[in-house]
């Protein structure tokens, strides 16, 4: 059986089945650097335009990114049914950082305003929601929330150079405001 595998590993068209760099010290490092002071989450794609796209210019999602980010920490076992689950939506894994900060400060601010049935990622928005996707808005995160993305079959790592996890734009505030009128 294990020559089966050997052999099966040198005909590329099976290799990405064999390959997976996800638990490499380059890539846990990348993901779970600063883990104590951020709310972290990764989400797969498959094509690495999406990837690019993403990083350039935020993450889309309806309602709450947590339908297809997963939140991540340092507790192995947790990361490993995450990605065997959701590998198979594509080999690029996109890394959404958050500090806790900004987590802990919007979310107060949303309970102060009375806002409910929504979430802080839908006010780290600089843009309205756009029109509805599967009976949702669709919500774009700012990219300074994107870390980077790896390609965990590789271990190849692309950082965002424009990331800040800490990132407060005007905006932010005026969409609390904009759904207290709603």
């Amino acid at each position: 059986m294990m020559a089966f595998l050997l052999e099966t590993r040198k005909i590329s068209q099976y290799s990405s089945y064999f390959t997976d760099k996800f638990l490499d010290d380059n890539t846990l490092n990348f993901l779970l650097e600063n883990e104590k002071d951020l709310k972290i989450f990764i989400h797969y794609t498959k094509a690495e335009n999406d990837a690019v796209s993403i990083l350039t210019d935020g993450f889309k999602f309806t309602d709450s990114f947590h339908k297809t980010a997963l939140p991540v920490s340092k507790d192995k076992l947790d990361l490993i049914i995450k990605h065997n689950r959701r590998k198979f939506f594509g080999k690029y894994l996109i890394i959404i950082c958050i500090s806790n900060d900004i987590v802990n400060f919007y979310s107060t601010e949303l309970e102060k305003a009375g806002i409910k049935n929504y979430y802080f990622e839908n006010i780290l928005t600089e843009t309205l929601p756009e029109g509805f996707e599967n009976s949702g808005l669709v919500y774009q995160l700012a990219p300074q929330f994107i870390k980077g993305y790896i390609n965990y079959q590789t271990g190849a790592i692309v950082k965002n150079p424009g990331f800040d996890s800490y990132y407060n734009s005007p905006a932010f505030i005026k969409n609390i405001d904009l759904l207290k009128n709603i």
